[in-house]
C-alpha cells in the first residue's frame, strides 16, 4: 500500500544490503566480512542515526 503511494520501486524496510553502495558502508562491509572471517572482535562506532544495527 505505502509503495504505491510514494511510488517506490522497491521495499524499503527489507534487509537487503545491496540498497546502499556508497563506499563508506562498502569499507564498512568488508571489514566485518573480515572479521567474520578470522573470528575476531570490534566495536562499531558511528554517529546517532547512521544505521549501526
Amino acid at each position: 500500500m505505502y509503495r504505491a503511494f510514494y511510488s517506490l520501486s522497491q521495499n524499503p524496510f527489507t534487509k537487503d544490503i545491496r540498497h546502499f553502495p556508497s563506499r563508506g558502508f562498502k569499507d564498512a562491509l568488508a571489514r566485518i566480512r573480515y572479521l567474520i572471517e578470522t573470528r575476531g572482535m570490534r566495536v562499531i562506532l558511528g554517529e546517532p542515526g547512521c544505521d549501526k544495527t
